[in-house]
């Protein structure tokens, strides 16, 4: 088996078993691969992406940088945990009363989870590692855009479905993107749109 082939396997684990979460070896443990992924978290959303190094991780929780890999096989895996784990954010998809509802709020799910999360907009889109997370809220927008466009007399297959997903997201994190931008170029020049195009 080869590395790469040994990381995505370890990457499942960690994801879809409890089990998968218990460090690998080495000394009794002093911490989660769940306190791990949080801290990961909270410095990825106070200093961006690159502040998360295994490193700075471990230090987050108390381990030597070394222990940390007996909990978490390397960065990249971290990152698929952290993106599983703030898609867990979500509440509950019941909100919306029709097909336009249902759409507005699949894409303010993504781009309230951008705004929380910008570092999000650095982790590539492409070759997502489905977690848990991500799945759960995936299989509930499937379910209620499916719902709301039948009762609105629109028959979308599951593919088409997938690519109104896909759409929204992308709408949604574009939109995210611009108002991170605005804010970041506000603190920067501290004129407001209206005082820039005076």
């Amino acid at each position: 088996m080869s590395r790469n082939e040994q990381s995505v396997r370890r990457t499942v684990e960690l994801l879809w078993s409890p089990d998968g979460a218990a460090a690998r070896s080495g000394p009794r443990q002093r911490s989660s691969v769940e306190e791990i992924v949080r801290a990961a978290v909270g410095l990825a959303d106070a200093g961006g992406l690159t502040q998360v190094s295994m490193r700075a991780v471990a230090a987050e929780v108390g381990l030597k940088p070394m222990g940390l890999y007996t909990y978490v096989p390397n960065r990249d895996v971290l990152i698929a945990l952290m993106v599983d784990a703030v898609a867990c954010e979500d509440g509950p998809f019941d909100g919306a009363v029709g097909l336009s509802d249902c759409l507005r709020l699949i894409a303010d799910q993504y781009r309230d989870e951008v705004l929380r999360h910008p570092w999000l907009l650095d982790v590539p889109a492409w070759r997502p590692v489905p977690g848990p997370g991500s799945s759960r809220r995936y299989e509930a927008q499937l379910a209620a855009l499916a719902r709301f466009a039948e009762a609105a007399g629109v028959e979308f297959d599951d593919i088409e479905l997938d690519a109104v997903v896909a759409s929204l997201r992308a709408f949604a994190t574009g939109n995210a993107r611009l108002r991170l931008d605005q804010a970041a170029e506000y603190r920067e020049t501290g004129l407001d749109d209206a005082q820039w195009w005076a």
